[in-house]
C-alpha cells in the first residue's frame, strides 16, 4: 500500500483462529493494522465489525484497536501476516527495535 506509513512490527500467525476481540496489550495504540492471508486454505475470512473480508492474498487495513474482529473457521494451511506499530514507536524502524532488544539481552 503505497500511502501507508511503514510499520515497526509484524506478527506471523500460523493456523490461528481468533475469537472476537479488539487488540490490546503491548501493541495497544496503533490505529491501523495491515493484514494478508497466505496458504492453501478454504474459509478463514477476517470479520471486522460484522463484515466478512477475504484476506487470502489480498491485503486490507483496519483498526484492530477499536474494531472488533475475528477469524472464520477454515480448512487447510492458513498463515496471516499483520503489520502494525505499537504506541510510542511511531517513526521507529523495525530493525532499530530489534537491535535495541539485542543490545539489552547482551548487557
Amino acid at each position: 500500500m503505497p500511502t501507508r506509513e511503514p510499520s515497526s512490527t509484524i506478527a506471523i500467525n500460523r493456523n490461528a483462529q481468533f475469537r472476537p476481540h479488539t487488540d490490546s496489550g503491548a501493541g495497544s495504540g496503533q490505529s491501523t493494522s495491515l493484514i494478508v492471508g497466505l496458504g492453501d486454505y478454504i474459509g478463514g475470512d477476517l470479520v471486522v465489525e460484522g463484515v466478512r473480508k477475504d484476506i487470502r492474498y489480498q491485503a486490507i487495513e483496519f483498526n484492530g484497536w477499536t474494531q472488533r474482529h475475528w477469524t472464520m473457521p477454515f480448512q487447510g494451511e492458513r498463515c496471516s501476516l499483520v503489520w502494525f506499530t505499537p504506541r510510542g514507536f511511531e517513526g521507529v524502524r523495525g530493525i532499530d527495535l530489534f537491535l535495541n532488544v539485542e543490545r539489552k539481552q547482551h548487557q
